[in-house]
């Protein structure tokens, strides 16, 4: 009986042990950034606005598919004001860089996606909720 008791105390510990061991091997990484760290609003002046916001949208989408690792970029969302027009890019990363690197992908845009192509881009400083009005992306890269 007292063997019995010696066996199953060491299956306890040993179980004990893999659990803590597989526990303490968690790799998760806590998610730092809120959705509105990440968001940043550009507004869009020209002539015919939705027609830039049309063209830059769908070939910027392609630029920074093929470019994830500089352009971070998880979603983006055009609105249509008619004299102006604002596109709202929420990141999943470096979100404490969203405005450099959204300056970056409009350098890109003025110089190898739309180049000739005439429009003023303004990107906003202010803290961006997420909202149907905005943009609303949700998932595992922001903690809310």
């Amino acid at each position: 009986m007292l063997k019995h008791l010696k066996e199953i105390k060491i299956y306890f510990i040993f179980y004990l042990f893999l659990h803590l061991l597989l526990v303490g091997c968690n790799t998760n990484v806590p998610v730092e950034y809120s959705r509105s760290d990440c968001i940043v609003e550009v507004k869009i002046i020209a002539k015919d606005v939705e027609k830039i916001l049309t063209a830059i949208g769908d070939n910027a989408s392609k630029y920074i598919s093929t470019r994830i690792d500089k352009f971070p970029i998880a979603t983006v969302r055009n609105v249509n004001n008619g004299t102006h027009g604002l596109i709202y890019y929420q990141l999943f990363e470096m979100c404490e860089k969203k405005n450099e690197v959204i300056q970056n992908l409009f350098f890109a845009v003025k110089n190898d996606i739309l180049p000739g192509v005439s429009f003023t881009h303004e990107i906003s400083k202010k803290n961006i909720k997420p909202d149907i009005d905005t943009i609303d992306q949700k998932g595992e890269y922001w903690r809310d």
